[in-house]
C-alpha cells in the first residue's frame, strides 16, 4: 500500500520547525493540511497521527493489545517504577484491576471531599490578589499537597508540605534533564539524589503503615490492607505514579480552567451564582455536586479545550490496517487530545469555551473518540474519577470567594497550550 499523505521535503522541515515552535498547535496544523492519518517520516522511524474517533477507537480499544505502552527511558521508569503507566500486557492488567476499586468515585466520595474542600479553603483564605505566575504556581501546589494528603493520609501542615517537596524535586529534575541518566551532568546528579530522597520517605512510610495497619482514608492504608497483597516496591510504584499523574493532571486542568473563566466574565458569573444559591457561604460536600451542574459543564469544556495532556504514543507491536492504509510493525501512533477537541466535525465552534454545550444528548451523539481528555477504553487514566471530582471541588471553593480577571486578549489566552516549565498564567485572581 502506498504510504498515507504526510509532509516531505520541504514540508516536512517546515513542520518540524512548526513543532518546535507551536507544540500541539504544531500537530492541528498537519491534521488541517493532511486530514485523518498523517505518515511523518525520519530516519528508521514512522509516526501515524490519527485524526478520526473511529481510527483511534481502534488502537485503544478494538486492537488494543496490539499497541503497546513506551516504556519509558531509563530516567522515566526510576521515577515511576514498574506501574501501569509504563507497563504492557498481563502485569498491567493485574495491577489495573487490583488497584481500580480504589479509585472508584464512591469511595472518593465518602473519603476525600472533606480533605480536598478543607485543603482548598485554607490556602484560599489567605489569598488576597494573586498575580500571573504566582497564581500558576499556587494552584499546582494545592493540586500536590491534595493529591499527598489524598494517597499518604498525611497531616495538614508541615509533614504534607515535606513530602509535597520531595515529589516536586523529583518530578522537576526529571523534566528538565536532557541527556541520559548515566551522564554525570549536575541535573542528573540532583535528579538521582532526589529520587533517592523520595524513596527512602517512602518506603519508611510504607514499612510503618504496615506495623500500624490502615489509619485513615487513604491511598497508602487501602494498599496495606489489600487482600491481593502488593510488594513493597508495587505499593510503592504504584503511589508515586498517581500521586505525580494526580497532581500534574490536575495542576494543569485547574491553571486551564481558572484561565478559561477569566477571559469569560459571564461564565465567571454563573459559576458563582450557582454556588452561593447551593452552598451560600459554607463549605462543600459531595451530596451538594448535584447541584452544581454548571461546575460539571465548566470543568468539562475546560479539560475539550486545553486537555492535561495533549498527546499520547503507542508502539505498533504487529502489522495492521487503518481507514485502508497499512501500518508497519514497529511504528509509533500518535493520538492528539488537542487536535480532536477542535475539530469542527464534532465541536461546534470548537475555540471557543462554551460549557452549555455539554448537555446529556450531546455526549451521547460524540463518537466514541472524540472527546479523551484522560484517554479511552481499558488504559483510561485510572484516576479520571478522582481528579474530576478533585477539580469540581476546587472550582466551586475558588469560585466562592474569588474572581479570575483576564490580564491578555481573549484570543491569547485561548489558544496556548500550557506548558510548565516556561508558560505562565495570564490572571489576576482578586478577592469578591
Amino acid at each position: 500500500m502506498a504510504e498515507p499523505p504526510g509532509p516531505r521535503g520541504l514540508d516536512f522541515v517546515a513542520a518540524l520547525n512548526d513543532w518546535r515552535k507551536n507544540g500541539l498547535v504544531g500537530l492541528e496544523h498537519l491534521a488541517q493540511r493532511y486530514g485523518d492519518i498523517v505518515c511523518v517520516k525520519f530516519p528508521g522511524r514512522r509516526f501515524y497521527m490519527l485524526n478520526h474517533p473511529d481510527y483511534i477507537r481502534q488502537v485503544l480499544i478494538d486492537n488494543k493489545d496490539n499497541y503497546l505502552r513506551s516504556e519509558g527511558s531509563r530516567r522515566e521508569r526510576r521515577f515511576f517504577g514498574n506501574s501501569m503507566q509504563v507497563n504492557n500486557g498481563d502485569e498491567a492488567r493485574r495491577l489495573r484491576r487490583i488497584i481500580s476499586p480504589m479509585f472508584q468515585q464512591s469511595l472518593m466520595a465518602r473519603d476525600y471531599c472533606g480533605v480536598v474542600v478543607d485543603l482548598t479553603r485554607s490556602v484560599v483564605d489567605k489569598w488576597t490578589t494573586f498575580a500571573s505566575a504566582t497564581l500558576m504556581n499556587e494552584l499546582m501546589e494545592v493540586a500536590l499537597s491534595a493529591s499527598v494528603r489524598i494517597h499518604f493520609g498525611t497531616a495538614p501542615g508541615p509533614e504534607t508540605d515535606e513530602l509535597a517537596t520531595l515529589f516536586r524535586e523529583a518530578d522537576e529534575f526529571r523534566t528538565h534533564a536532557v541527556l541520559p541518566e548515566w551522564v554525570p551532568t549536575t541535573i542528573n546528579r540532583k535528579y538521582l539524589l532526589a529520587v533517592d530522597r523520595l524513596n527512602r520517605d517512602v518506603f519508611a512510610r510504607i514499612k510503618a503503615r504496615r506495623a500500624s495497619g490502615p489509619v485513615g482514608a487513604d491511598l497508602l492504608s487501602a494498599f496495606v490492607s489489600l487482600e491481593e497483597g502488593l510488594t513493597d516496591v508495587e505499593i510503592r510504584d504504584s503511589l508515586v505514579s498517581t500521586t505525580a499523574a494526580g497532581a500534574d493532571g490536575i495542576g494543569i486542568a485547574l491553571n486551564q480552567t481558572i484561565r478559561q473563566i477569566a477571559s469569560n466574565p459571564t461564565i465567571d458569573d454563573a459559576l458563582h451564582s450557582e454556588a452561593t444559591k447551593a452552598l451560600g457561604g459554607r463549605p462543600a460536600r459531595y451530596e451538594d455536586l448535584v447541584n452544581l451542574p454548571y461546575a460539571e459543564q465548566v470543568v468539562k469544556e475546560a479539560l475539550r479545550l486545553v486537555p492535561p495532556s495533549g498527546a499520547m504514543v503507542r508502539l505498533a507491536a504487529g502489522e495492521d490496517e487503518i481507514g485502508g492504509w497499512r501500518i508497519r510493525p514497529g511504528s509509533r501512533i500518535l493520538i492528539s487530545s488537542w487536535v480532536m477537541h477542535r475539530d469542527p466535525r464534532w465541536f461546534e465552534d470548537p475555540y471557543s469555551f462554551k460549557p452549555e454545550r455539554w448537555t446529556p444528548a450531546f455526549e451521547r451523539s460524540l463518537p466514541t473518540c472524540a472527546y479523551l481528555p484522560f484517554g479511552r477504553g481499558p488504559r483510561t487514566c485510572i484516576g479520571a474519577p478522582m481528579a474530576t471530582l478533585i477539580l469540581r471541588l476546587m472550582l466551586v471553593t475558588i469560585a466562592q470567594r474569588h474572581r479570575p480577571r483576564a490580564t491578555e486578549p481573549e484570543r491569547s489566552i485561548k489558544v496556548r497550550p500550557f506548558n510548565r516549565a516556561d508558560d505562565y498564567l495570564p490572571v489576576v485572581l482578586e478577592a469578591r
